[in-house]
């Protein structure tokens, strides 16, 4: 496995309606410690709708703040900021797709790391380790949908 992609152990594409209540419910108890919207590491908690429950305990969200963009933003819990606050794509929809596109990567930020550069960069399909990663990994796209 190329050195870059050693952290990417799983990858996944998971949801489930039926456990949206309980992922509601730990996201109000993680917005009981993130409480400050002016703080840094606290802001990117706030005004999200949790979509996913990360397997090291972080979550993504939809951002709800803007009612122009709705971007899939990495949460995560634990003090590190290397992901952290990150869009992953520019709505639900877009993410979904450059998940796809990247053959469902894990979601830990250790694993989407190779795959943004920037807080804003969202999920990088056609990056230099995006279009590496499909090639080792065999994956291919139709023509034009990088």
């Amino acid at each position: 496995m190329p050195e870059v992609f050693r952290k990417i152990w799983s990858g996944e594409c998971r949801w489930n309606l039926a456990l949206l209540p309980a992922l509601q419910y730990t996201y109000r108890q993680c917005l009981e410690v993130f409480t400050d919207p002016t703080d840094k590491y606290d802001g990117p908690w706030q005004n999200k709708f949790p979509v996913l429950e990360v397997g090291n305990g972080d979550m993504l969200g939809i951002d709800l703040s803007n009612a122009e963009h709705n971007p899939v933003v990495y949460l995560s819990h634990e003090g590190d900021d290397s992901v952290h606050g990150f869009w992953l794509g520019r709505d639900f929809e877009d993410y979904v797709d450059r998940l796809t596109m990247l053959g469902s990567v894990g979601a830990e930020d250790w694993q989407i790391l190779p795959f943004v550069s920037g807080p804003r960069s969202l999920l990088e399909t056609n990056s230099a380790n995006a279009r590496h990663w499909r090639e080792w990994f065999g994956l291919q796209l139709p023509a034009g949908d990088v």
